[in-house]
């Protein structure tokens, strides 16, 4: 039957986290729509010229793509999205990053990707809580996530999610809302961008002198929120002086680039020296950066899914990561797991690492056989056919 798949597409531009989900999804659907006829026709929603920009990569005769206003999200994801998409008559609209419209038409059923639940965790730092952001962005971002996304799941026609710990979790903290049985609730893995491969040597060498960064060093991602625990990074480099491994922390935006400048400092490292911080990269800066570091910092309090974990492990990158949450099942034996509150631990797990060349080699073979498991092409065609049988029943 012909099947008119409505998307939001507002993040594809940001090329991190759900942004590369929604974007990997509509790039492996588009490929598919351009290699064989269907009866498939898509309209991508998007929320800016950027949005219209990365999205125009995709256009084709079945692919539409339409720009809504306002630019306020609350507003364009409850009023517009909702309003234009009963306009468009389309058969299920998707959303693909935890929220969607509590009211939509019931002519439009309603898929909802739910990554995660950690904005329905209390604030604390006790087992089984979070500590606060300092982002009033991000707090302001938790309190709208915890009050839409039980309403906005109670709507929903099919609910998926990234890993079997979500699922767990969506079921505990939100079952009480759900129309269908949690174990209706469908797990769809993420996978690495084809990007993320190992880098040739003259690759990484380009990318390295042109950021600045010496090996040997271990890569960590930084952020502001403190579920990324970033400061325990800075910490355990603290704590292995005197030592001749470095540490590169991106991904942070100037704020945060000040906030831990103050803490290195604080700790009295030499910034520039002893640890690099740097502000986001393209893609093919993190795979180089991945490529030549000696391992991955990633010990996460809460991930739904960890996708770093398996961007490193295609570029054939150690990885160091916590042993909650989903990051345990994600890495499945290939890499080493740390308490995420212990720098101690983290600490040893670095010092066994950087002397032990066998172990990385290990973690090496075995992180490019994990990654291999997961590959977008397999997740979207999975996720295509959810929502075929959505729009059928």
């Amino acid at each position: 039957m012909a099947f008119h798949l409505g998307v939001d597409a507002r993040l594809m531009h940001y090329r991190r986290g759900m942004g590369t989900v929604v974007h990997s999804l509509v790039q492996a659907w588009a490929q598919r729509l351009a290699a064989q006829p269907s009866n498939l026709r898509m309209t991508l929603y998007v929320d800016s010229t950027t949005g219209s920009q990365a999205a125009a990569a995709f256009a084709q005769p079945a692919i539409k793509i339409v720009r809504l206003g306002p630019r306020f999200y609350p507003l364009w994801e409850q009023l517009a999205l909702p309003r234009q998409a009963l306009r468009d008559a389309v058969d299920v609209l998707y959303c693909p990053a935890n929220t969607g419209p509590i009211r939509l038409s019931p002519r439009v059923k309603l898929a909802l990707t739910i990554h995660d639940v950690m904005y329905m965790l209390p604030i604390g730092t006790q087992p089984g809580q979070l500590p606060a952001s300092p982002s009033r962005y991000q707090q302001l971002g938790r309190l709208y996530r915890r009050w839409v996304v039980p309403r906005a799941a109670h709507r929903a026609n099919l609910i998926t999610t990234d890993s079997q710990f979500s699922r767990n979790d969506i079921a505990q903290h939100l079952g009480q809302w759900l129309r269908q049985p949690s174990d209706e609730i469908q797990v769809v893995p993420l996978a690495a961008a084809a990007e993320y491969a190992p880098q040739s040597a003259d690759a990484v060498n380009e990318v390295l002198r042109r950021l600045q960064v010496k090996p040997p060093y271990a890569l960590g991602l930084g952020a502001i929120d403190p579920r990324k625990n970033t400061a325990l990074l800075i910490e355990a480099l603290e704590q292995l002086q005197p030592s001749d491994l470095t540490l590169v922390i991106t991904g942070l935006d100037p704020s945060a680039q000040a906030h831990f400048a103050a803490l290195v400092a604080q700790r009295g490292l030499r910034l520039g020296q002893q640890i690099q911080l740097l502000g986001f990269v393209s893609e093919r800066d993190l795979a180089a950066l991945y490529t030549a570091a000696e391992m991955l910092l990633y010990p996460s309090r809460y991930e739904g899914f960890g996708l770093p974990v398996l961007e490193a492990m295609q570029c054939g990158t150690p990885v160091i990561t916590a042993n909650t949450t989903s990051l345990p099942e994600i890495a499945e034996g290939a890499a080493l797991l740390i308490n995420p509150n212990d720098v101690s631990a983290l600490c040893t797990a670095i010092q066994q690492l950087h002397h032990d060349a066998s172990l990385r080699q290990r973690l090496r073979t075995a992180g490019l056989a994990r990654a291999a498991q997961f590959n977008w092409q397999s997740s979207a065609k999975l996720m295509l056919t959810l929502l075929s049988k959505t729009a059928s029943t």
